[in-house]
């Protein structure tokens, strides 16, 4: 890019000597930041293109003369790395890679895409991230409850007709196996290639979204109706386009084969542009003082189911000790007693001779409202140990979202993303009433 700007600059005719001087210097001046990045990183073949780069502008000396002050700057690689995180979109060289890793942000969701980075894969895989961020910005408008999370998708080319996603489970961000075609045909099926791809990106961000279905179908709609397809198509495919302004040479002109991109022991985090952040306004639906309704009506309601499985807990300096670190992490004695009833109640339904799922609901549905009598037979310290509350915990979260008119719409559901979701839209981990201390002596 930088020779054929300075090819087209010379080109233009007569310019101001000192305007055309400090073009070049520009470029210099990169290249030099290239070049400490490849001393830094080892990256010895990248590090000749950009000398034969400064041979192209006759400027060579650069290298020495520039170089020990980028060095004197950024003294070390993780200095010069934190000077990228902070000014670049995303990690430098990774189209360097066997495995190529296209990551950015967007409304909240850190995005990343892996692909085999060979000419026909690359095609079809820059064509999905584009369809993708295109919908994200289109998004924008609209407030779906996305979740704060991470997606990785993994690109897998074969022969095929039209995009196919497969759900690869997991509690801690998305993970999908997106296998695209090869050569994809103009229209499928009776529609054109590019929705069936939106209809894979949506899907995607359908699955990271707490809007009811019919919050989210209504988006597309108008979507739609305002030319997204428009947006995702002009006068011809992407992989198209794109096959066309690079060649199979052009691409494999360049080895793409180190095992890992440059710096991938670091941590880099792509920030969004600032009008595709995440919402930071509280969460539709959400009043203060009917959250505060909700805190109140849960202490009344959980604490006589636990009662005296609580008290006898509380000798417990395990159990003592468990509620101490909760509460450290912000949880409060709501979300404790909740995630106890609940460890309990399981416990106990497990424990009845209860064989279909309409008597299991009554069942539960009793045990968790009914007060616990003196007389139950008392359940085991070792139910109540400090992982199986925590989880306990963050199960009750899916009640709490179906409370508030929202949707999980994955199978296995995003945790930690409904968690941070909650708490910075609905002050789930912040919201709560006067009263009573209930583990004293505990905490």
């Amino acid at each position: 890019m930088a020779r054929v700007g300075l090819t087209l600059l010379s080109h233009l005719g007569p310019t101001d000597a000192e305007k055309q001087l400090k073009e070049i210097d520009r470029f210099v001046y990169h290249a030099t930041l290239i070049l400490l990045f490849c001393e830094y990183f080892d990256l010895n073949k990248i590090a000749g293109l950009v000398r034969e780069f400064l041979e192209f502008v006759d400027f060579t000396e650069a290298e020495t003369m520039l170089l020990p002050k980028a060095r004197e700057q950024w003294k070390s690689k993780e200095a010069l790395w934190a000077a990228i995180q902070e000014q670049l979109t995303g990690r430098p060289f990774t189209d360097a890679a066997r495995i190529r890793r296209v990551e950015w942000a967007a409304l909240g969701v850190q995005w990343e895409v892996r692909f085999a980075n060979e000419y026909e894969t690359t095609l079809v895989a820059e064509e999905f991230i584009a369809v993708g961020q295109i919908l994200a910005t289109e998004l924008a408008p609209f407030d779906l409850c996305i979740l704060p999370t991470r997606v990785r998708i993994d690109i897998r080319p074969e022969h095929r007709d039209i995009p196919e996603l497969r759900a690869i489970a997991t509690n801690d961000g998305r993970h999908w196996e997106l296998r695209l075609p090869l050569d994809p045909k103009a229209e499928v099926h009776g529609e054109p290639y590019e929705i069936h791809l939106i209809a894979a990106v949506a899907e995607i961000l359908r699955e990271v979204c707490l809007a009811s279905t019919a919050a989210f179908n209504a988006a597309f709609e108008e979507l739609f109706k305002h030319g997204l397809t428009t947006k995702t198509f002009v006068a011809q495919p992407y992989h198209v386009v794109l096959g066309e302004l690079m060649s199979r040479d052009d691409f494999t002109i360049h080895s793409r084969n180190l095992e890992q991109p440059p710096g991938s022991e670091l941590e880099f985090s792509p920030k969004p542009h600032s009008e595709l952040s995440r919402p930071t306004t509280s969460g539709p639906g959400y009043d203060s003082k009917d959250s505060l309704t909700r805190v109140q009506r849960r202490y009344e309601r959980s604490l006589p189911t636990i009662r005296y499985t609580l008290e006898r807990l509380k000798k417990n300096p395990e159990f003592c000790a468990a509620v101490r670190r909760i509460k450290a992490d912000g949880w409060k004695d709501w979300h404790i007693i909740m995630g106890v009833g609940a460890i309990a109640a399981n416990a106990r339904a497990a424990a009845a001779s209860t064989k279909t799922m309409p008597e299991l609901d009554t069942l539960m549905h009793r045990l968790m409202s009914e007060s616990e009598a003196a007389e139950a037979p008392a359940l085991s310290d070792g139910l109540f140990a400090e992982e199986r509350i925590r989880q306990s915990i963050k199960t009750n979260m899916l009640s709490t979202v179906k409370g508030l008119g929202l949707e999980v719409h994955q199978r296995a559901p995003d945790l930690t993303g409904i968690e941070r979701f909650l708490a910075e839209r609905y002050r789930y981990k912040d919201d709560d009433i006067e009263h009573t201390p209930i583990f004293d002596p505990c905490a």
